[in-house]
């Protein structure tokens, strides 16, 4: 029988979740674009998706953190 997961938790995955799917779409749309938007445009996207990805390692230390101390 599996342990219950604490509420924290829960609420660091879904943030992590969150964060992965944003810099995700992000970067699709990043993709997307390449070859037909302006430089300024595509560095603006770019831009957007490494903050995303900053988030998301972000969140996903946030999680990692917890499971270190909390031991859940």
């Amino acid at each position: 029988m599996t342990a219950p997961i604490c509420k924290e938790k829960a609420s660091l995955v879904a943030t992590y979740e969150e964060a992965t799917r944003a810099h995700s779409e992000k970067l699709a749309d990043l993709m997307r674009t390449m070859g037909t938007s302006s430089k300024e445009q595509y560095e603006a996207h770019y831009r957007m998706t490494e903050a995303l990805r900053d988030e998301a390692r972000m969140a996903r230390e946030a999680l990692e953190q917890h499971v270190k101390e909390h031991g859940c």
